[in-house]
């Protein structure tokens, strides 16, 4: 085995003295080493156990190449890539596969501290791969209008994929493609588009019909569409995002139409975002998607929950220690939530739980009393065949002027009225009426009505608890 070969140990074009270094440590493998320059070359292949160290070295094009700078021969083993400054020299490139590096049908693949600037299309093709590791590198200006919409990497059906320590700026195309792999991990990566000459991709990342994957310590903005889109993905986990400025969603979790069967996304975690200044309508948006949890997000526009375009809704959604300026729930089944602050909540159509929540109802409700104002909660419409569930607690303290009221207009079907006046402790289901010396309670389908009958201002205290009939 020659295990260390250098390229310019051989004479010839650059191309040739890549193609003799290869044949010199064939089949048993060994290191080729780039001393640092420039080479110009059109396409070389790698076997099993050779590796690529480039020390810093560029590698270009200029004819018009339909293959990437590398491809790795299919089912090669163990093959190892570093150090090497891939320009695509994409202003004179056409081709379908002008890219960087090419694996296919590949195991134990290393691509480590290298730079690619002006690849045509995709970057890094990983397709039908086992225990691929790209780390350490950095993605600039890649694709161009008209001429191709250039990827960092792109991964299909692939196992055991790791993306760390990464830079994605100023691409034409998408950050990062994922389809059907599992137990991919993405984490360590920014994605920007900080020339507005540049169109910006599509997303920054997206992973479609994949399960058991990690995307960690991301930031991604001024994409063209959505920071992180999940489609019809199951058993994921996000944490710590920081996504801001994207032309639409900063990030979606949806579902995915393969053949016209819509496929929900299910079992996932995201933990610890931050939603900045998104586009469209909301900055998270939830479609058609189940048993999702939520902690720790912040987000300064709307976190949206809704059906998807077939009517699948999303169900079984917890949020939890979050804030953000609007909630919509529109569609959905059992959407949990714990320990949040919005200001404006946008609900139908849904059963949901608010459990030590602070919003504008609370204000409005104690600023009503005061003012001796009624007011109007909106609590979802009932579907035929609802169930019943919990849907909040109003805190009460504030006094009631002579003969003032307060009335809730809603789907209400049963309201438990706990309160405390004078040290009696009343606790009664209210379908009807409750009366005590100063306070008369009436309840029924659509109406909650409060009214002060003692004939003076007197301080009712104590908290609604409510729940009504929904699907």
């Amino acid at each position: 085995m020659i295990p260390f070969v250098s390229v310019d140990d051989f004479t010839g074009t650059d191309q040739s003295r890549i193609n003799q270094a290869i044949a010199a440590i064939t089949p048993t493998g060994g290191t080729i080493i780039f001393p640092k320059r420039t080479y110009t070359i059109d396409n070389f292949t790698l076997l099993s156990h050779m590796s690529v160290l480039g020390n810093g070295s560029t590698i270009t094009r200029t004819a018009d190449v339909n293959a990437p700078f590398i491809d790795l021969a299919q089912y090669a083993t163990n093959v190892n890539i570093s150090g090497l400054i891939f320009n695509g020299n994409k202003a004179t490139q056409t081709q379908n596969n002008a890219g960087a590096i090419r694996c296919t049908l590949n195991q134990d693949v290393n691509i480590t501290n290298c730079v690619f600037n002006e690849v045509l299309r995709v970057a890094v093709v990983i397709d039908s791969c086992i225990r691929v590791n790209v780390s350490n590198v950095s993605f600039n200006r890649l694709g161009r209008v008209g001429a191709g919409q250039g990827v960092s990497v792109s991964i299909t059906s692939s196992k055991d994929i790791v993306v760390e320590n990464a830079s994605t700026v100023d691409n034409y195309g998408e950050g990062t493609s994922v389809v059907s792999s599992q137990g991919v991990i993405f984490r360590n990566h920014t994605y920007t588009i900080g020339n507005p000459t540049f169109s910006g991709g599509d997303n920054a990342i997206t992973f479609t019909q994949c399960a058991d994957f990690v995307v960690e310590n991301i930031e991604a903005s001024h994409m063209q569409n959505a920071g992180i889109e999940i489609n019809a993905c199951d058993r994921f986990k996000l944490s710590n995002l920081n996504l801001h400025d994207n032309a639409s969603y900063n990030l979606m979790i949806s579902v995915f139409t393969p053949g016209g069967a819509e496929i929900s996304s299910t079992n996932g975690e995201v933990s610890n975002v931050i939603s900045q200044n998104a586009g469209g309508f909301a900055g998270v948006n939830i479609i058609g998607s189940h048993h999702i949890s939520f902690n720790n997000i912040t987000d300064n526009k709307r976190v949206r929950f809704a059906l998807s375009a077939t009517g699948i809704p999303s169900m079984n959604v917890e949020i939890k220690n979050s804030t953000f300026n609007e909630l919509e729930i529109s569609g959905s089944k059992d959407v949990r939530i714990l320990n949040t602050t919005f200001v404006t909540p946008l609900i139908s159509g849904s059963t949901y739980s608010l459990i030590n929540f602070q919003n504008k109802f609370e204000t409005y409700f104690q600023a009503d009393l005061n003012n001796n104002a009624s007011i109007t909660v909106k609590i979802p419409e009932t579907a035929a065949g609802g169930t019943t569930f919990f849907c909040g607690t109003l805190n009460v303290d504030n006094t009631f002027a002579a003969s003032a009221s307060l009335q809730f207009t809603s789907r209400i079907v049963h309201i438990k009225l706990i309160w405390d006046k004078l040290y009696q402790n009343v606790i009664s289901t209210l379908q009807g009426s409750v009366t005590s010396r100063e306070f008369v309670i009436t309840g029924g389908s659509n109406t909650l009505t409060i009214k002060n009958i003692s004939g003076v201002a007197t301080t009712l205290r104590g908290r609604l608890v409510g729940t009504v009939d929904m699907y």
